[in-house]
Parts: structure tokens; sequence; C-alpha cells
């Protein structure tokens, strides 16, 4: 059963009068508190940021509940405002994990389905893009936004041994995993091990498990429902391009959050929330041995792709330790992270044969640079700001 609702929607959804039902805007009508919200926001991710274990920290900074109770009382008092109801969305992804995510992201659908006529930021010289701006920023553009890496710190584990872990640690486990010359520095930094993180998974219950897919699974079908909220409402530009900002990085990593949960969780759950799965992304792919799942669904990125190959390695090295077959795969996917420079090297151990490809192919020296692959390129971004 997925999570209860963590918010009060008819107290949110409340016109604020009948005169104004999206009230004034926040920023003019009340300016100490809005910016009161945005300083303690960015005081909570600077916390977040200069915490020991930097982008993968998952304790909750103590900003986030005041800016959770004061976001709310904003938008059911004072101002239907997108700006405050995105940060009330990255209050709730820290303190209700993907039940806040649901139920922040249904809130600012139906906001904009109710009161679209008046909501706030109002369109500006740039139109509908200013209303509609804090929904992209959540999302990000060049890289991730604060949204997608907040969801990647949500906990996806109840560990007791070692605490509770979340996908950018699973992140940290492949890179630890793709570089054993590094591991002992990197766990005495305070990164997460695969043998930590299964033991995290082993520790966990089914029920906490369940709760969490399906809360994932709404998460996703909230998110559908808000697109074409947006859609609608924002219509589009004179040539035909739609004018609702791009929510693709967060649908991405929800789809990449159900697939690796499902993966690492198969045989925690069992056979029946499996078969409950199949309407969505089709059966979690169990061994007949009794090992973890292979993730389910199709492949849709690079970092999946190798994420997947991880998977299949650790589940020969944890069934058949004498088997070639997971030493193999890790290899594969050390090979696909390099550039071609540093793989023609590690290939290639005749110096001068390898600088006679190089002169050949048009490689120089300075294209010879490390490209190895890091956490980050997968579970665990840097928090630019909108």
């Amino acid at each position: 059963m997925a999570s209860v609702e963590t918010l009060d929607f008819d107290g949110l959804l409340a016109p604020i009068s009948e005169d104004a039902p999206s009230g004034d805007e926040l920023r003019s009508s009340d300016a100490e508190a809005y910016w009161e919200i945005k300083r303690l926001r960015d005081a909570a991710r600077k916390d977040e940021n200069q915490a020991p274990g930097g982008d993968s920290d998952i304790n909750i900074a103590p900003e986030w509940t005041e800016v959770f109770q004061l976001s709310e009382k904003a938008l059911a008092e004072s101002s239907k405002d997108l700006q405050v109801t995105a940060w009330l969305i990255e209050a709730q992804v820290r303190l209700q994990g993907f039940a806040g995510l649901r139920d922040g992201l249904k809130l600012f659908g139906q906001l904009c389905n109710q009161f679209w006529d008046d909501i706030h930021p109002r369109p500006d010289e740039d139109g509908v893009l200013t209303t509609v701006a804090p929904m992209a920023g959540l999302n990000g553009e060049d890289a991730d936004g604060p949204l997608v890496i907040a969801i990647k710190r949500i906990p996806v584990t109840e560990g007791q041994t070692h605490g509770a872990f979340a996908l950018c640690h699973l992140g940290q486990a492949y890179d630890l995993d793709l570089k054993p010359e590094l591991r002992d520095q990197r766990i005495g930094d305070g990164w997460v091990s695969r043998e930590m993180f299964d033991t995290s998974v082993d520790e966990t219950s089914p029920e906490f498990f369940q709760t969490l897919l399906e809360d994932v699974a709404e998460c996703q079908d909230v998110l559908s429902e808000m697109e074409a909220t947006l859609d609608e409402k924002c219509d589009k530009d004179d040539s035909g391009f739609p004018l609702a900002p791009s929510t693709s990085r967060i649908r991405e990593t929800l789809e990449d959050a159900l697939r690796t949960i499902r993966g690492f969780a198969g045989t925690t759950i069992g056979e029946e929330f499996e078969e409950e799965g199949d309407s969505q992304d089709g059966p979690a792919a169990t061994d007949g041995g009794g090992g973890k799942a292979a993730p389910s669904g199709g492949v849709n990125s690079r970092v999946e792709a190798f994420n997947t190959l991880m998977e299949v390695a650790r589940f020969f090295r944890k069934t058949e330790p004498h088997s070639p077959v997971s030493y193999a795969l890790e290899q594969v996917v050390k090979w696909g992270k390099m550039s071609l420079p540093d793989l023609l090297k590690e290939l290639i151990q005749d110096s001068s044969a390898r600088d006679d490809m190089f002169r050949h192919v048009g490689i120089s020296d300075s294209d010879d640079d490390d490209d190895g692959w890091s956490s980050s390129s997968s579970y665990d971004d840097d928090d630019d700001d909108e």
C-alpha cells in the first residue's frame, strides 16, 4: 500500500479570497515572508553541500522543516505562488521522501489547473515561461536540477548495521567496484561499498520496499498528470513549439529509481508484488536460485545500461564466485567508461605500436586524459541552483 497523503490539499487549494482567488504575489504583498523562505531554503541546501558526505549526505537539514511550514502557510493564506510551491516540493522530498514528492507534484499541477488565470508569478515579457519557470528550475536544463538531486538522496533502504542508504550511495558502490585501487581510501572517506549497501538491503523489510515502489509508481502517475495540465495551460508558441517546461530529468530519474529498486529488492519483496508490478514496467526479473532480481524494463540510457551490467556481474559473483563472468562484465563496463586514448593505452601494451596508432587516428598527447566513471555521472550530480 502506498503512503498516505502528506499535505492538506483542501486547505492549500482553497481560494485566498472570493475577489482574488490567488491572492497577491508574495514578493510584493509580503516580501519579508517570501525572502525568509528563500533564505531558509538556500541555507538548507548549503548545509547539505557542506556536510561531510557532500552530495551523498542524506541527513535532513533542520531548515527544511521551516521551509515547509512557511511555504504551506503562505500558499494557504496569502498567495498561490508556484515559486513558493517549488520550495515546498524541495522540502517535502527531504521530509517525506517519495510520498512528499508525489504530493508536491500533485499540488503544483492542481494549483495550475484551478488558479491558472491569476496564479503567481504572472507572465511578463517572457510570457508564460515566467509563470512556470519554478518547475523548469527544479528539473534543470543543462544539468540535473535541485529536485533531481534530492530524489537521488531519498533513503531506499532501512538497514540497521550501516544505516539507511539512497540511490546516490548505490552510485558510489558501483564506482568502488570499477576502481578497486581506490576502494580502501574512499571507504575511509565515508563512501558506501556494495557489501554495505547489500547488507542494508537484506535488513530492510518487504513492507518497506513494497510501499517504496508504490510511492515511486504514484510519483510517475502524478508527474504525467501535471505534465498534461502544463501542456494544456501553457499551449504552444507561434511556431507550434510547446511552452510547457521540460520535466524529462525528473521523469528519467523516477524511471531509473523504479527499475533500480526493483532490481536490488526483488527477492525481498517476493513474487506477489512482482506480479502486481507487471501492469507498469513488467515483472522484476528474478533468478531461479534465490539471488537478487535483475533490473526490469527497457534500457533507456547509457548510465542505465552500465548499471544493469553491474547488477548482472554482482549476481554472478554472488551465485557463481568461481565463474569469470562477473569479472569480465566489470572489465567491459570499465572499458566502456574510458576515453579512447585510455582504452588504447590499456589494450595496446607496446608503446611504439600504440603511438603509431595514435598518429594514424589523430590522437594527440593532450587527448590522453582520464575519463573514468565517477558516481556523480549516474547518481550523484552537483547541486546547481536554478
